[in-house]
This record gives C-alpha cells, sequence and structure tokens, in this order.
C-alpha cells in the first residue's frame, strides 16, 4: 500500500473497522475534522478511497468505529464485557450472554509501595482470555490511563491480571 495522502493538518487518531460494506479506516485531526477511507484491495494492491468528511466542534480523544472503552472477555464457563466508566473512573462488568446481566464494578487503584499511580479517565481498553505467562496466567486487561500522577507525566496504560478482577468481583 502506498501513502495516502490526506486534507488533515495534524493527524490525532486513526481506528479501522470491518463491515459487511468492507473495511473502512478513520481518521482524525486535532480540530475536529475527521475523514473516512474505505479500503481497496485490487490484483494484491491495497489502496483507499476518501468516501465521507465530518467534523466535530471540539478536538477528538481518541477514536473507535464502534462504542469506545468496550472489550469482551471469553472465559471457558462465561464471558463478560468489560466496559470503561469514564465519568467515576471505574470499569463495569456485564454478562456476556442475554440478558446481559450487571455483574460487577472495580476500580484500579495506585500501588504507591511499586510508585503506580491507579487508572483514569480511561478512553480504550482490550482484555484477552489467553493464558500470558506466569505473569498473567490466567489472562490480561489492558487499559489506557489518560492521567498520571505517580509520577505527573504523559498517559499510558495499565496491565492487570484477571484472576485479580475475578477475585475481586468473585466470579
Amino acid at each position: 500500500m502506498s501513502d495516502i495522502k490526506t486534507q488533515l493538518d495534524d493527524v490525532y487518531g486513526l481506528c479501522m473497522a470491518q463491515t459487511n460494506q468492507g473495511t473502512y479506516v478513520f481518521i482524525n485531526d486535532q480540530d475536529g475534522r475527521y475523514e473516512q477511507y474505505k479500503v481497496i484491495t485490487e490484483n494484491d494492491t491495497w489502496s483507499a478511497k476518501r468516501v465521507r468528511e465530518f467534523a466535530l466542534p471540539s478536538q477528538p480523544e481518541g477514536c473507535v468505529a464502534d462504542v469506545e472503552g468496550m472489550s469482551i472477555y471469553h472465559g471457558t464457563e462465561t464471558s463478560y464485557l468489560v466496559v470503561s466508566s469514564q465519568g467515576d473512573d471505574s470499569y463495569v462488568l456485564y454478562s456476556s450472554d442475554a440478558p446481559d446481566e450487571y455483574v460487577g464494578r472495580f476500580h484500579i487503584a495506585m500501588n504507591a509501595a511499586a510508585g503506580i499511580d491507579g487508572a483514569s479517565e480511561t478512553d480504550g481498553l482490550d482484555v484477552t482470555s489467553a493464558a500470558l505467562g506466569s505473569a498473567y496466567p490466567d489472562s490480561l486487561l489492558v487499559v489506557q490511563d489518560g492521567r498520571n500522577v505517580m509520577p505527573a507525566e504523559n498517559q499510558n496504560y495499565k496491565q492487570v491480571s484477571w484472576s485479580d478482577i475475578a477475585l475481586e468481583l468473585k466470579l
């Protein structure tokens, strides 16, 4: 795929979506403008065609094609929808089986001894049920931490073992 020229001055985010109509890429600028491109594959060559432009009245904060801050944990017995509750810096679990019942809420708290602050203002997250070695034998939740205070620095990501969540919520 060759470079695709956009009309944006300062690209701030990118996300993709797969639909019945094809694969799309959304990009945004810090000034609130968005461009949507359809990915085209012909003769093993990739290109993209701009199909839509729109603008929001403020700077975008992250980019997702569906809903921001949600992912599904696929357990052996039960699956859970994990949702960021950005307004109170918490995370909510719902059963992903109908009727999608509320399971519980948890916070990612600071660990002062290790010099790690808690997670807050989470825009995005992802979870896997795969065993990821001795540190995360029961899977892993990764969340974007929008505000760091210990020490004060740019946003980063926090990693939480699913076994800690299961213990906290008595799953």
